[in-house]
């Protein structure tokens, strides 16, 4: 973390193909420089667009040679002239690029509520699979000013009990049967179901000034039951629990800034249910 904070401008940008969060001329520009990567990765770029690594993967101590071996080859006096980035050709992108050319990026929709939706596997020294309990990944949920206003207005609505829903289902790696949380005197409480028969407890807190909301919080713990498939985009090692076996896990979801970066990335493949963008 100290050399990422002190040597490098961190983003991230989902280019797993053509996605709604990035611009035609983002997706040339990684292109031409061989940057594309399956659901995660890594690449240093000098300003001027010079590649100096690549790397990827959860094993920090990959991620952290091709840091340092890429410092090493920084020339901080290249000259930096990148061009327009908005001179694009349509022309030059692939066929199934072309019809999303003028397509406008996402934004959370004004006055509407934005989460950042974090999960973490738990430490279980009891269990004999592997898996690590350093993971801690991160989404985002974004719902409509209606919900927002009933939520202030201290109704937590069918839809946002489904955008949860989303993202629990996704964690714990089966579908939702019910969301059982209820919103009483700015606490939330109760469980969600799935259908695999396992209950998440869920507990929370809401707090609203002026009709808006000024802080939400909601924690669901429950156990991910294994699957034996090994790839979730949730959680990669979780997929690697044999049938049947569990693990427990937590889920987080935590008022965000919409005016933060992070915040305005579209929620993950099949979390956005819509509704909750900008009109």
């Amino acid at each position: 973390m100290d050399i990422l904070k002190k040597h490098f401008v961190c983003f991230a940008l989902n280019n797993a193909g053509w996605t709604v969060n990035m611009t035609p001329a983002e997706y040339l520009w990684l292109e031409d420089r061989g940057a594309k990567f399956c659901t995660q990765g890594m690449a240093v770029f000098t300003a001027g667009g010079r590649v100096l690594g690549f790397g990827g993967g959860y094993q920090a101590e990959g991620n952290l040679k091709m840091l340092k071996e890429a410092l090493k080859k920084y020339q901080p006096e290249e000259k930096v002239d990148i061009g327009d980035p908005a001179a694009v050709d349509p022309k030059e992108l692939p066929p199934g690029m072309q019809p999303f050319y003028h397509r406008v990026i996402p934004r959370p929709a004004k006055d509407g509520l934005v989460l950042f939706v974090t999960w973490k596997a738990l430490a279980d020294a009891s269990a004999d699979t592997p898996l690590s309990s350093k993971e801690l990944l991160v989404d985002r949920l974004w719902a409509s000013k209606g919900e927002a206003d009933e939520l202030a207005a201290g109704k937590l609505t069918d839809r946002l009990k489904q955008r949860l829903a989303a993202h629990v289902g996704d964690v714990f790696m089966s579908k939702v049967a019910s969301v059982d949380v209820t919103l009483r005197d700015q606490r939330l409480s109760g469980s969600v179901l799935l259908e695999n028969g396992e209950r998440c407890a869920a507990l929370g807190r809401v707090v609203a000034e002026d009709g808006k909301i000024q802080r939400f919080d909601l924690l669901i713990k429950g156990m991910v039951v294994g699957t034996g498939k090994k790839d979730n985009g949730g959680f990669p090692s979780i997929g690697l629990l044999p049938v049947g076996k569990k693990r427990p896990a937590v889920l987080a979801f935590q008022l965000a800034d919409p005016r933060d970066e992070l915040a305005k990335v579209l929620p993950g493949s099949g979390k956005d249910l819509g509704g909750g963008a900008e009109k």
